[in-house]
């Protein structure tokens, strides 16, 4: 636990001050508030480290001109540089406590944690704001490119956040009686609503968290299913372009006989116009027989994501293209297996 949960957890409006911070025993406190400093100052760090990537983010947005990726940008920039005023002022506070003792230091730690509290309220409501603001972008986005999977997935995520968004405020109202408790010296009344906000707030992180990784579960399941289908629809192209090979080679083959009579010197007229003819029947049927396998490949991959519409047109095709080459090969003389 760190020290900012730890002291937030202490109800200081609850009990007498001596029990919080003894005559005689005051460095507990004073060393979770030496703790407290150093959790808010790796909290600023990290905000910081945020503030250059979007930094960075928007540099790059202005260099590829996108406009609308640049407000976004700019926007979420604004609100990383406010979370880090707002942390570097709370430090700021940190040290002046710090450099207070006695009942200076008792009278001013209830305020102080408080204004971490509000800190960390305000600073999930901007960033749940941020992540709708984000997701709705994204939305625009995949709706423009027709991604069926993103853009469920996408609004999942929002109508999530827009739950969030309402219930990060009834937690605000909540706080906001709080502190109208405390203002009015209703201690009991306080005492009930602190308890309350405290599981309440817990409550909303931890089902946020669970929520969220749910969402990574179903997002992650449907990169297995897509990474499946590539793979099948890789090794479906093997066959086709291994099928396809064969049947070149035997066209090669087909190619080579008809050009050793074709360069017969005693081959005649009408045996010269007939092997032109089989060469062109061949090269008909050779494009008939690649537009079934081509149509074939289509057919799995149909079959394979369930589009049974696509599928029942891929296989009437199939049809007439087989009724084709087998009407080619009548014309030609001859009866081959369309395959």
């Amino acid at each position: 636990m760190n020290a900012i949960v730890k002291i937030l957890i202490i109800p200081f409006l609850f009990f007498p001050s001596g029990v919080l911070i003894g005559e005689d025993a005051p460095e507990g406190i004073l060393e979770d508030l030496e703790g407290v400093g150093e959790d808010l100052s790796n909290e600023l760090d990290e905000l910081e480290e945020e503030t250059e990537h979007l930094q960075e983010e928007l540099e790059n947005a202005r260099q590829e001109g996108d406009a609308s990726f640049i407000q976004h940008m700019e926007l979420e920039l604004v609100r990383a540089n406010k979370d880090v005023a707002i942390w570097q002022e709370i430090l700021s506070q940190h040290e002046k406590l710090l450099a207070k003792d006695g009942d200076g230091l008792e009278l001013s730690i209830p305020d102080f944690m408080r204004s971490i509290h509000k800190a960390h309220q305000n600073r999930d409501l901007s960033r749940i704001k941020s992540v709708m603001s984000h997701l709705e972008f994204e939305l625009r986005l995949a709706r423009e490119s027709e991604d069926g999977d993103h853009i469920r997935h996408l609004q999942l995520r929002l109508e999530n956040s827009r739950g969030n968004l309402a219930r990060h405020k009834q937690l605000a109202e909540l706080s906001e009686k709080l502190d109208t408790a405390r203002v009015n010296d209703r201690h009991e009344e306080a005492e009930q609503i602190q308890r309350h906000l405290f599981v309440a707030e817990k409550d909303f992180h931890i089902a946020r968290e669970m929520r969220e990784l749910e969402f990574r579960r179903m997002e992650t399941q449907d990169e297995l299913e897509a990474i499946a289908l590539e793979m099948f629809r890789a090794k479906k192209q093997v066959e086709l372009a291994n099928s396809m090979a064969k049947q070149h080679e035997h066209l090669a083959k087909e190619w080579e006989r008809l050009k050793k009579v074709l360069a017969s010197t005693d081959a005649e007229e009408e045996g010269f116009d007939q092997v032109v003819e089989s060469a062109e029947s061949m090269r008909i049927r050779f494009h008939l027989q690649r537009e079934i396998m081509e149509a074939h490949f289509e057919l799995a991959m149909g079959e394979k994501e369930g589009e049974q519409g696509e599928v029942e047109e891929i296989r009437n095709y199939i049809r007439e293209l087989e009724e084709e080459v087998r009407e080619n090969d009548e014309v030609d003389g001859e009866t081959v297996d369309p395959r």
